[in-house]
């Protein structure tokens, strides 16, 4: 995956990913975002995001296919305000 950039998000936006541990999305269109533990069974594993993404026109399968941009999910700390 090269070196990573960081999604921050709360909890509830991490909750509401759809996780794929074992497998990847079939056919997601552009923008479609997962979450992904790694190492997989760990107990305390790190986070990533998939986000699908249109590969440059370039590219021979840009017709057929999506790329993926991975990102390390980062919770941010939630305040409470009184």
């Amino acid at each position: 995956m090269g070196e990573l950039g960081e999604t921050v998000m709360t909890l509830g936006e991490f909750n509401a990913l759809p996780e794929y541990a074992c497998t990847m999305p079939t056919g997601p269109k552009a923008g479609f975002r997962w979450r992904v533990p790694r190492p997989w069974g760990d107990k305390m594993p790190d986070w990533y995001m998939g986000e699908s993404i249109r590969l440059p026109e370039d590219d021979p399968e840009y017709e057929t296919h999506n790329g993926v941009r991975w990102t390390v999910i980062c919770i941010a700390a939630q305040v409470r305000r009184r």
